[in-house]
């Protein structure tokens, strides 16, 4: 059984350090079939999404095996969107997406 109290998740380096430096503040991931499986516990009336309860978040670049650079955060929320008006980098209008918000740093390996 997968440890839902931490979510582990690959990053690019480039991103992995913004969120270390304070910068970043909120990961996103497009609303894949994959994600909704990994966050998404149930969907009540198809509307709201009851995701797992994730109190850390693990993100790496590289090869975790090998020693790439990884932190470990607490996760604020977890909240599913569509874009509308305000649009992330890398995203369009229309697009689903997951954020997760990042808070106090715990642990990182840079």
């Amino acid at each position: 059984m997968k440890n839902k109290e931490i979510l582990s998740l690959r990053i690019k380096e480039k991103y992995l350090l913004q969120i270390a430096s304070g910068e970043k503040t909120i990961e996103y991931r497009q609303a894949t079939p994959y994600y909704e499986q990994l966050l998404v516990k149930s969907l009540d009336d198809e509307k709201f999404c009851i995701f797992y309860p994730f109190k850390f978040i693990h993100l790496y670049c590289g090869n975790i095996k090998g020693g790439g650079k990884q932190l470990t955060a607490e996760i604020t929320y977890i909240e599913k969107y569509q874009y509308i008006n305000e649009i992330p980098e890398g995203f369009k209008k229309g697009d689903h997406s997951f954020e997760i918000g990042i808070g106090k740093i715990i642990e990182k390996n840079l």
